[in-house]
């Protein structure tokens, strides 16, 4: 959701008049980081000079910050895609260099409709986590609206289940 020419500050931070409009230092998230796990969710949605930034970071481990001198200290990259990313490669959508870079291990977490176990035990903790932030009594799920919630496809994965469950709360209509 970060329009491409604020990504690489947003991500490396900058230095005070290292672009115009730079009034003070801003640090990244990466520096933020650092010598922890920088998690990037949805790398198969980055434009590709966004993932030649973050390649070139991840080589270098050195300073990207815009106007910056210092280097950042390493971070353990973790990469999440939504898509299997070998294909995008192979359509040269996605950086070779920066797919092997993050293909350290591969864990495929499969949709929350494959899994119809989770999906109510993920349904019953965010009604008691909304309801405790809400400070509302926790709805009890009815028989007939669990198996509503076991077919329903939940195309928006967790976080639809999630979504659905605050507005649910949020307009106190109980399941």
């Amino acid at each position: 959701g970060i329009p491409p020419a604020l990504l690489r500050s947003h991500l490396f931070g900058h230095v005070r008049g290292g672009f115009p409009g730079a009034f003070r230092d801003k640090i990244g998230l990466v520096e933020h980081a650092t010598d922890g796990t920088l998690f990037l969710n949805d790398v198969d949605e980055l434009s590709l000079h966004t993932q030649a930034s973050i390649l070139e970071f991840l080589q270098s481990q050195g300073p990207l910050g815009i106007g910056a001198a210092r280097s950042i200290t390493p971070v353990r990259p973790i990469g999440a895609a939504r898509r299997n990313l070998e294909p995008l490669v192979a359509e040269h959508r996605f950086l070779e260099d920066l797919f092997h870079r993050l293909n350290v291990i591969q864990i495929h977490v499969p949709p929350v409709r494959d899994r119809d176990t989770d999906i109510l035990v993920l349904w019953e903790h965010y009604v008691a986590d909304a309801a405790q932030r809400r400070s509302v009594p926790v709805p009890t799920l009815t028989p007939d609206a669990a198996q509503l919630i076991l077919v329903y496809a939940w195309p928006g994965n967790v976080a639809e289940v999630k979504k659905v469950v605050e507005h649910m709360i949020a307009t106190n209509r109980s399941g």
